[in-house]
């Protein structure tokens, strides 16, 4: 299970979350902000990755991120269940910042 205290997630991040103290908007708020964040460098990183490659490993890069978005979006909503109460959203919002995070260090480490 994804958590917060993953190190890619940002130090503003942290000290929001510390500064939220608990309370499921307030994490919540957290959370959007820092996917905002993660959500700009991972587009970022795929479309200068995208502008190295050309052919048959451009569509492969193409292929493979739309493929790891249906999964991550896939797998953060099961988490994210509806029935689970506010405790699932948060836990599926985690997952997103994680799954996100995880990605966005995959790409900006492929072009270095």
């Amino acid at each position: 299970m994804p958590s917060h205290a993953d190190p890619a997630l940002s130090a503003t991040y942290h000290g929001c979350m510390d500064k939220a103290g608990g309370a499921t908007a307030s994490m919540l708020e957290c959370m959007d902000q820092e996917y905002r964040l993660l959500d700009s460098r991972l587009n970022a990183a795929y479309q200068t990755l995208l502008m190295h490659h050309t052919g048959p490993r451009k569509l492969q890069l193409r292929d493979a991120q739309r493929t790891w978005l249906k999964f991550r979006d896939a797998n953060c909503s099961y988490y994210a269940d509806p029935d689970g109460g506010s405790l699932a959203r948060v836990i599926g919002s985690d997952c997103l910042l994680t799954v996100t995070a995880a990605r966005v260090d995959e790409l900006e480490g492929l072009l270095q």
